[in-house]
């Protein structure tokens, strides 16, 4: 199995030449990823597709990281708008999904572009917190594509994010000895607006948060422009966050046991209004019980994050690859799992895998030891 590729993002550059020491062979993979997003994206929905344009006019004046952006579009050599659909895909998804209950039967002619991540985080005697992540989107090359940004000269202290070629969002992110958080697809229910996308708030908690308390108060205190839940995981804490254009709802570990989300509301009111909303063609979007495996890869959220609560609190994982062996089993992994991941907090330590057609193609592991001197070696390679 191939080894995941490292890359060294140097905050010290100016934004947009961040991308510049990209080897060819990953912006070639950056490219490919970057048109079959565009492709998929503005093929998935009518919103979608207007969506992009959209976001060329809004991100112009008020998204911080529009240099790097621009950046990517000239290292990978892709249009502004397969930029703007590789660096946006989680809020143009969720563009794409806003309003299905107005459209009716219309959104069903459309493959829906589903994020159905699965994150779990559990407090062991052996690891301490260990969150655990699935990260499942119908993207092709995705995982075979997987790239391990480590971000250097930070003002609050470097980081890792899990990412791919060119993207400036962090969906999966981890700051050995202080926190990990990744983002779980949320179905939009209220208006969008031009808040901060929830991949770009995240990076900014990465850069600017020394702790998870910090991060937890930045996430939680900010308006986003779309629906996300994120997981946030400290050396003793953890805590999902269901974070929406109305407002933010907190749910925190309690008494020791393991907390899991998928992509359905955990807070009552929400959960509500998706029973509301709750027709044919929802049913068709979020996951319908009573389809086969082979009929919704994706299954429903509650089986996924119900199995996954189970799992950790069962198997209580007693190291890094035994935390990865709890999310390799159905419903948490399938045909559109791209993406598996690790984070221990009490040793720091993380495990990337790779995924494409339900198999493992490349892989990603340090520990404690060896992270000190991955950290050691890219930062003199950056120099």
């Amino acid at each position: 199995m191939k080894t995941i590729p490292t890359y060294t993002f140097d905050h010290d550059l100016p934004p947009a030449s961040r991308w510049d020491a990209l080897p060819q062979r990953l912006r070639d993979a950056g490219r490919l990823l970057a048109g079959r997003a565009f492709k998929e994206l503005t093929s998935a929905s009518p919103l979608a597709s207007s969506g992009v344009a959209l976001l060329r006019l809004a991100t112009k004046w008020r998204n911080p990281y529009r240099d790097e952006i621009t950046g990517a579009t000239r290292v990978l050599g892709i249009s502004t708008d397969q930029a703007m659909a590789t660096n946006f895909l989680y809020e143009l998804g969720a563009l794409g999904m806003y309003g299905q209950t107005l459209w009716g039967r219309l959104i069903a002619r459309f493959r829906p572009w589903i994020h159905a991540c699965t994150s779990g985080a559990v407090c062991g005697a052996r690891l301490g917190m260990v969150h655990v992540r699935s990260l499942d989107w119908p993207l092709r090359g995705l995982g075979r594509h997987t790239l391990v940004i480590h971000h250097i000269n930070v003002p609050a202290g470097d980081f890792y994010s899990v990412g791919w070629p060119g993207y400036s969002g962090v969906l999966s992110g981890f700051k050995p000895g202080k926190f990990s958080a990744t983002i779980n697809q949320a179905f939009c229910l209220q208006t969008p607006n031009l808040n901060w996308p929830p991949a770009h708030l995240l990076r900014t908690a990465f850069e600017e948060c020394a702790s998870c308390a910090d991060a937890l108060y930045m996430l939680r205190n900010t308006p986003v422009s779309v629906p996300a839940f994120v997981l946030l995981a400290g050396p003793s804490k953890a805590a999902v966050l269901e974070l929406t254009p109305e407002g933010s709802r907190v749910h925190p570990m309690s008494g020791g046991r393991p907390i899991a989300i998928a992509n359905d509301y955990l807070s009552g009111r929400w959960r509500k209004e998706m029973a509301e909303a709750d027709d044919e063609e929802f049913d068709y979007l979020v996951g319908d019980t009573g389809t086969s495996r082979a009929d919704e890869p994706a299954a429903e959220p509650d089986n996924r994050r119900n199995t996954l609560l189970r799992r950790l609190r069962d198997m209580k994982p007693r190291n890094m690859g035994h935390a990865l062996r709890i999310l390799q089993a159905w419903p948490m992994q399938h045909e559109d799992t791209m993406q598996q991941m690790v984070f221990t907090h009490r040793e720091p330590g993380m495990i990337v895998v790779g995924r494409e057609a339900d198999d493992a193609v490349c892989r990603f592991e340090v520990d404690a030891e060896a992270l000190s001197t991955l950290q050691h070696d890219l930062k003199e390679d950056a120099q």
